[in-house]
C-alpha cells in the first residue's frame, strides 16, 4: 500500500478544488457530402486512432477553424 505525504494529499485536494467540469454544448445534426476517397481516409484514421469518425471530423473542423487566417483579404 502506497503512503502519501501530507503535501501530496494537499496538492491533490487543491487540484480537485480547481477542477471544473466543462459545460456541455448543444449539438446539431448536419448532413455533408464528401468524396469517397476522403471518407475512406477519415475512416482509416479514425480506426487507427481508436476514435469515432464523428470525433475525427469534429477535430479536423476545429483545427481548420483555429488555424484560419483572420485577414479580411483572404477568401
Amino acid at each position: 500500500m502506497a503512503v502519501c505525504s501530507g503535501n501530496a494529499i494537499l496538492a491533490v485536494y487543491q487540484a480537485y478544488r480547481m477542477f471544473r467540469i466543462a459545460k456541455g454544448y448543444e449539438q446539431v445534426t448536419k448532413t455533408i457530402r464528401i468524396p469517397e476517397p476522403v471518407a475512406e481516409q477519415l475512416d482509416r484514421l479514425a480506426a487507427e486512432n481508436n476514435i469515432s469518425f464523428n470525433q475525427l471530423v469534429n477535430q479536423c473542423i476545429q483545427f481548420a477553424l483555429n488555424s484560419q487566417d483572420d485577414r479580411d483579404d483572404v477568401q
